[in-house]
């Protein structure tokens, strides 16, 4: 059986491998998203991270906020933005937590990867791979 870790470092992978290919202003605003998520969810709550996600993003579907509202939509397990949005408002207190819980554990591999696969650091400017 393999750990919660290891199922979201290899589905984040791939996630962030995606972004990868796309134009570099995207990818720097994605990188930098990446980075500063966690915060944005202990200041505000999860509920209203996700809604800053949605409305930042606009229209455009492939914007960075909208790709990686979509990407942790995936990752824990809902039909799309839209459903994670809807589980996470109607979400008991302690259903709130566990998805607070995974959502944070989940952001950290995107962190590692924006660093990683992207050369992303948090001010959302290439990083130099030798440092």
């Amino acid at each position: 059986m393999r750990s919660r870790s290891q199922i979201y470092a290899e589905t984040i992978y791939a996630k962030v491998n995606s972004v990868s290919g796309i134009e570099t202003g995207e990818k720097k605003r994605y990188g930098a998203l990446c980075h500063r998520f966690a915060f944005i969810v202990r200041e505000n709550g999860l509920a209203a991270a996700f809604g800053f996600l949605a409305a930042k993003g606009g229209p455009d579907a492939g914007s960075a906020e909208k790709r990686l509202l979509g990407h942790f939509a995936e990752v824990l397990g809902a039909a799309g933005a839209a459903a994670l949005q809807q589980m996470v408002s109607r979400a008991g207190l302690a259903e709130y937590r566990r998805l607070t819980r995974q959502t944070l554990a989940a952001n950290e591999w995107f962190k590692r990867y924006a660093e990683a696969i992207l050369k992303v650091g948090p001010t959302g400017e290439e990083e130099d791979a030798h440092v």
